[in-house]
């Protein structure tokens, strides 16, 4: 069971030095427990749960 949905805005929390920026889940590891996550048209980072949280509005 995943922690976050594909699609879904998600911030870097503080775990990781890019701490702050938005993004959205494009795809997820279940084996490791990471995901994908696009900050602009060509930028993309692999996170693992623990660094992301849903943003919040």
């Amino acid at each position: 069971m995943s922690k976050f949905e594909l699609g879904e805005f998600v911030q870097i929390n503080n775990k990781h030095p890019m701490a702050g920026l938005v993004g959205v889940i494009i795809k997820h590891n279940e084996v490791n427990h990471t995901y994908l996550v696009r900050l602009s048209h060509d930028h993309d980072l692999l996170l693992h749960e623990d660094e992301i949280e849903i943003k919040k509005a």
